[in-house]
């Protein structure tokens, strides 16, 4: 019988370590799964709250520690709750009194956990947010290398780095000092009944009313529960280190989503009306960046955004494409409330080059083939020699399919913006946006740009934002803003003869042109 148990135990063994290796991994891919689409769903001023090393923190170190609580820490309370209540079921059938004796201490125990519980909470709190922003900086530095090593700034980053870490380290160590200080004293306190019983027993031998096989199996069953009892005494630091991490988790899954479609949320098909009526705006409810912005832009008119840096620009486009909602007002596309409209819709129908160019680690054409992933290679060679980017590409060692880097590092600033214009107009959209899409670029391929951009806003709506405001002359309209208003709507020549903000920011870069 006992090779038999043995045996068996082996083979369940075998069975449940398997069983925990399946479930293990499809729950981490489940909760990194739930976490990332999140956060994917948050709207950007809620995203940029948090530091990019705080979110992978949650996404990869947080999820893993609740998928190894869950599939191990979890099996093993319950193994060792079972053995515990079987072992005392026992135990009080036996004799009650003693029973009692080897109990004793654990609500005692349980009641210093609790007392306990909020400091433990901060502690852990502390070492996770110290880990988060050793895990920002070291982002922060791996992203920006290239500016790092530019300004000779290796030892001091080192240092930040190495300070950081160190931080971690002290609250470590003291979190670990405080357990091994606390824990001894647990495991006393739960040792004490089994001095008690040893007073117990002893006496019940020594006046002949127990044996020593009496007293041998009773022992026997006292170290049986007190492995289940002092498992359980570490169970709540496990238990206290996972919930730091299911509370991090879950402030990112509890999250409003202040940003969501509507629960009847259409898919249009796009013709390039955009209307403004009333619409402001402010980040954190500080003073609004825009006010009162009305402003109604018909298919296929090319729009141009002028204005002095920090007027509200870039904050109105990020409108139109409704990465935040606004404050007040209302924004419609050909008539519909842009909240009435799904997210994928609208903005699939919208394409952006942005005034900060962005591309993924890869190759060139995957890069250009991120807006229409089902694109063939003749569409995205034509948008690449729409762009001006076709040229420079097939000088490349491996042409489209020369790898970029991280953030394209491998490329100069005019080539990347070159490859997100070619993204933008592979996308095909009803409304294109441009941020300073042609700031980075020579004169002379800036000029093929524009001649490009010129037949393609033909047929869509373009909105444009430059601060070299030649680039803008052949705009439909020019809306100048200042102060988060609308100051100024007209053509290049209406605005000149008008004398005003725009003349004067004419003027000024003519002047700052002679002098160059």
């Amino acid at each position: 019988s006992i090779f038999l148990v043995n045996l068996l135990t082996r083979v369940l063994n075998i069975f449940r370590s398997l069983i925990l290796i399946k479930a293990s991994n499809r729950m981490i891919v489940a909760l990194r799964g739930m976490v990332f689409n999140r956060i994917q769903m948050l709207s950007v001023s809620r995203i940029s709250k948090r530091t990019a090393g705080e979110l992978i923190n949650r996404v990869n170190n947080d999820s893993s520690r609740i998928q190894s609580f869950f599939t191990n820490e979890l099996g093993g309370m319950i193994e060792q709750l079972l053995i515990l209540i079987a072992v005392s079921v026992i135990l009080f059938i036996y004799d009650w009194r003693l029973a009692l004796f080897i109990l004793l201490p654990t609500p005692v125990v349980m009641i210093f956990y609790r007392l306990f519980r909020r400091i433990m909470h901060r502690m852990y709190d502390v070492q996770w947010r110290v880990g988060s922003q050793a895990n920002t900086i070291l982002h922060d530095i791996f992203s920006g290398i290239r500016v790092v090593k530019a300004f000779g700034m290796e030892h001091r980053e080192m240092a930040r780095y190495d300070e950081a870490t160190r931080n971690e380290r002290d609250i470590r160590i003291r979190n670990e000092t405080f357990y091994a200080c606390f824990n001894p004293f647990v495991g006393f306190l739960l040792g004490f009944g089994e001095f008690a019983l040893l007073y117990y027993v002893g006496n019940k031998v020594v006046g002949g009313t127990m044996t020593l096989g009496e007293m041998s199996q009773f022992s026997a069953y006292v170290s049986i529960i007190y492995g289940p009892l002092l498992w359980l005494s570490n169970f709540p630091r496990r238990l206290v280190w996972t919930m730091t991490s299911i509370v991090k988790v879950f402030d990112i899954i509890d999250e409003d989503i202040d940003v969501k479609d509507a629960p009847d949320a259409k898919d249009i098909e796009i013709k390039g009306e955009v209307e403004l009526e009333g619409v402001s705006f402010g980040y954190d409810n500080t003073a609004n960046v825009l006010r009162n912005i009305n402003l109604k832009i018909k298919p296929g008119e090319f729009i141009g955004l002028v204005g002095r840096s920090g007027v509200g620009k870039s904050t109105l486009i990020n409108l139109i494409m409704r990465l935040y909602d606004p404050d007040e007002g209302v924004i419609r596309i050909d008539g519909i409330d842009e909240k009435e409209i799904s997210q994928k819709s609208l903005r699939s129908q919208i394409g952006v080059v942005l005034q900060e160019t962005f591309l993924f680690a890869g190759t060139v054409y995957d890069n250009i083939a991120y807006a229409k992933p089902s694109a063939t290679r003749d569409e995205v060679i034509t948008a690449s020699k729409l762009a001006g980017a076709h040229q420079f590409i097939m000088k490349m060692p491996d042409a489209y399919n020369t790898r970029v880097g991280e953030r394209g590092h491998t490329l100069s600033g005019g080539e990347r913006q070159r490859i997100a214009i070619a993204r933008a107009l592979l996308h095909n959209p009803r409304i294109l946006i441009l941020d300073e899409a042609t700031s980075a670029l020579d004169t002379e391929t800036e000029k093929q740009i524009q001649d490009a951009l010129r037949i393609l806003s033909k047929d869509r709506t373009t909105i444009a934002i430059a601060h070299r405001l030649s680039t803008l002359r052949n705009a439909t309209r020019l809306v100048v803003l200042d102060k988060g208003t609308i100051a100024e709507v007209g053509t290049h020549d209406e605005l000149i003869q008008k004398k005003g903000i725009y003349y004067n920011l004419v003027m000024a870069q003519r002047q700052m042109s002679k002098m160059k």
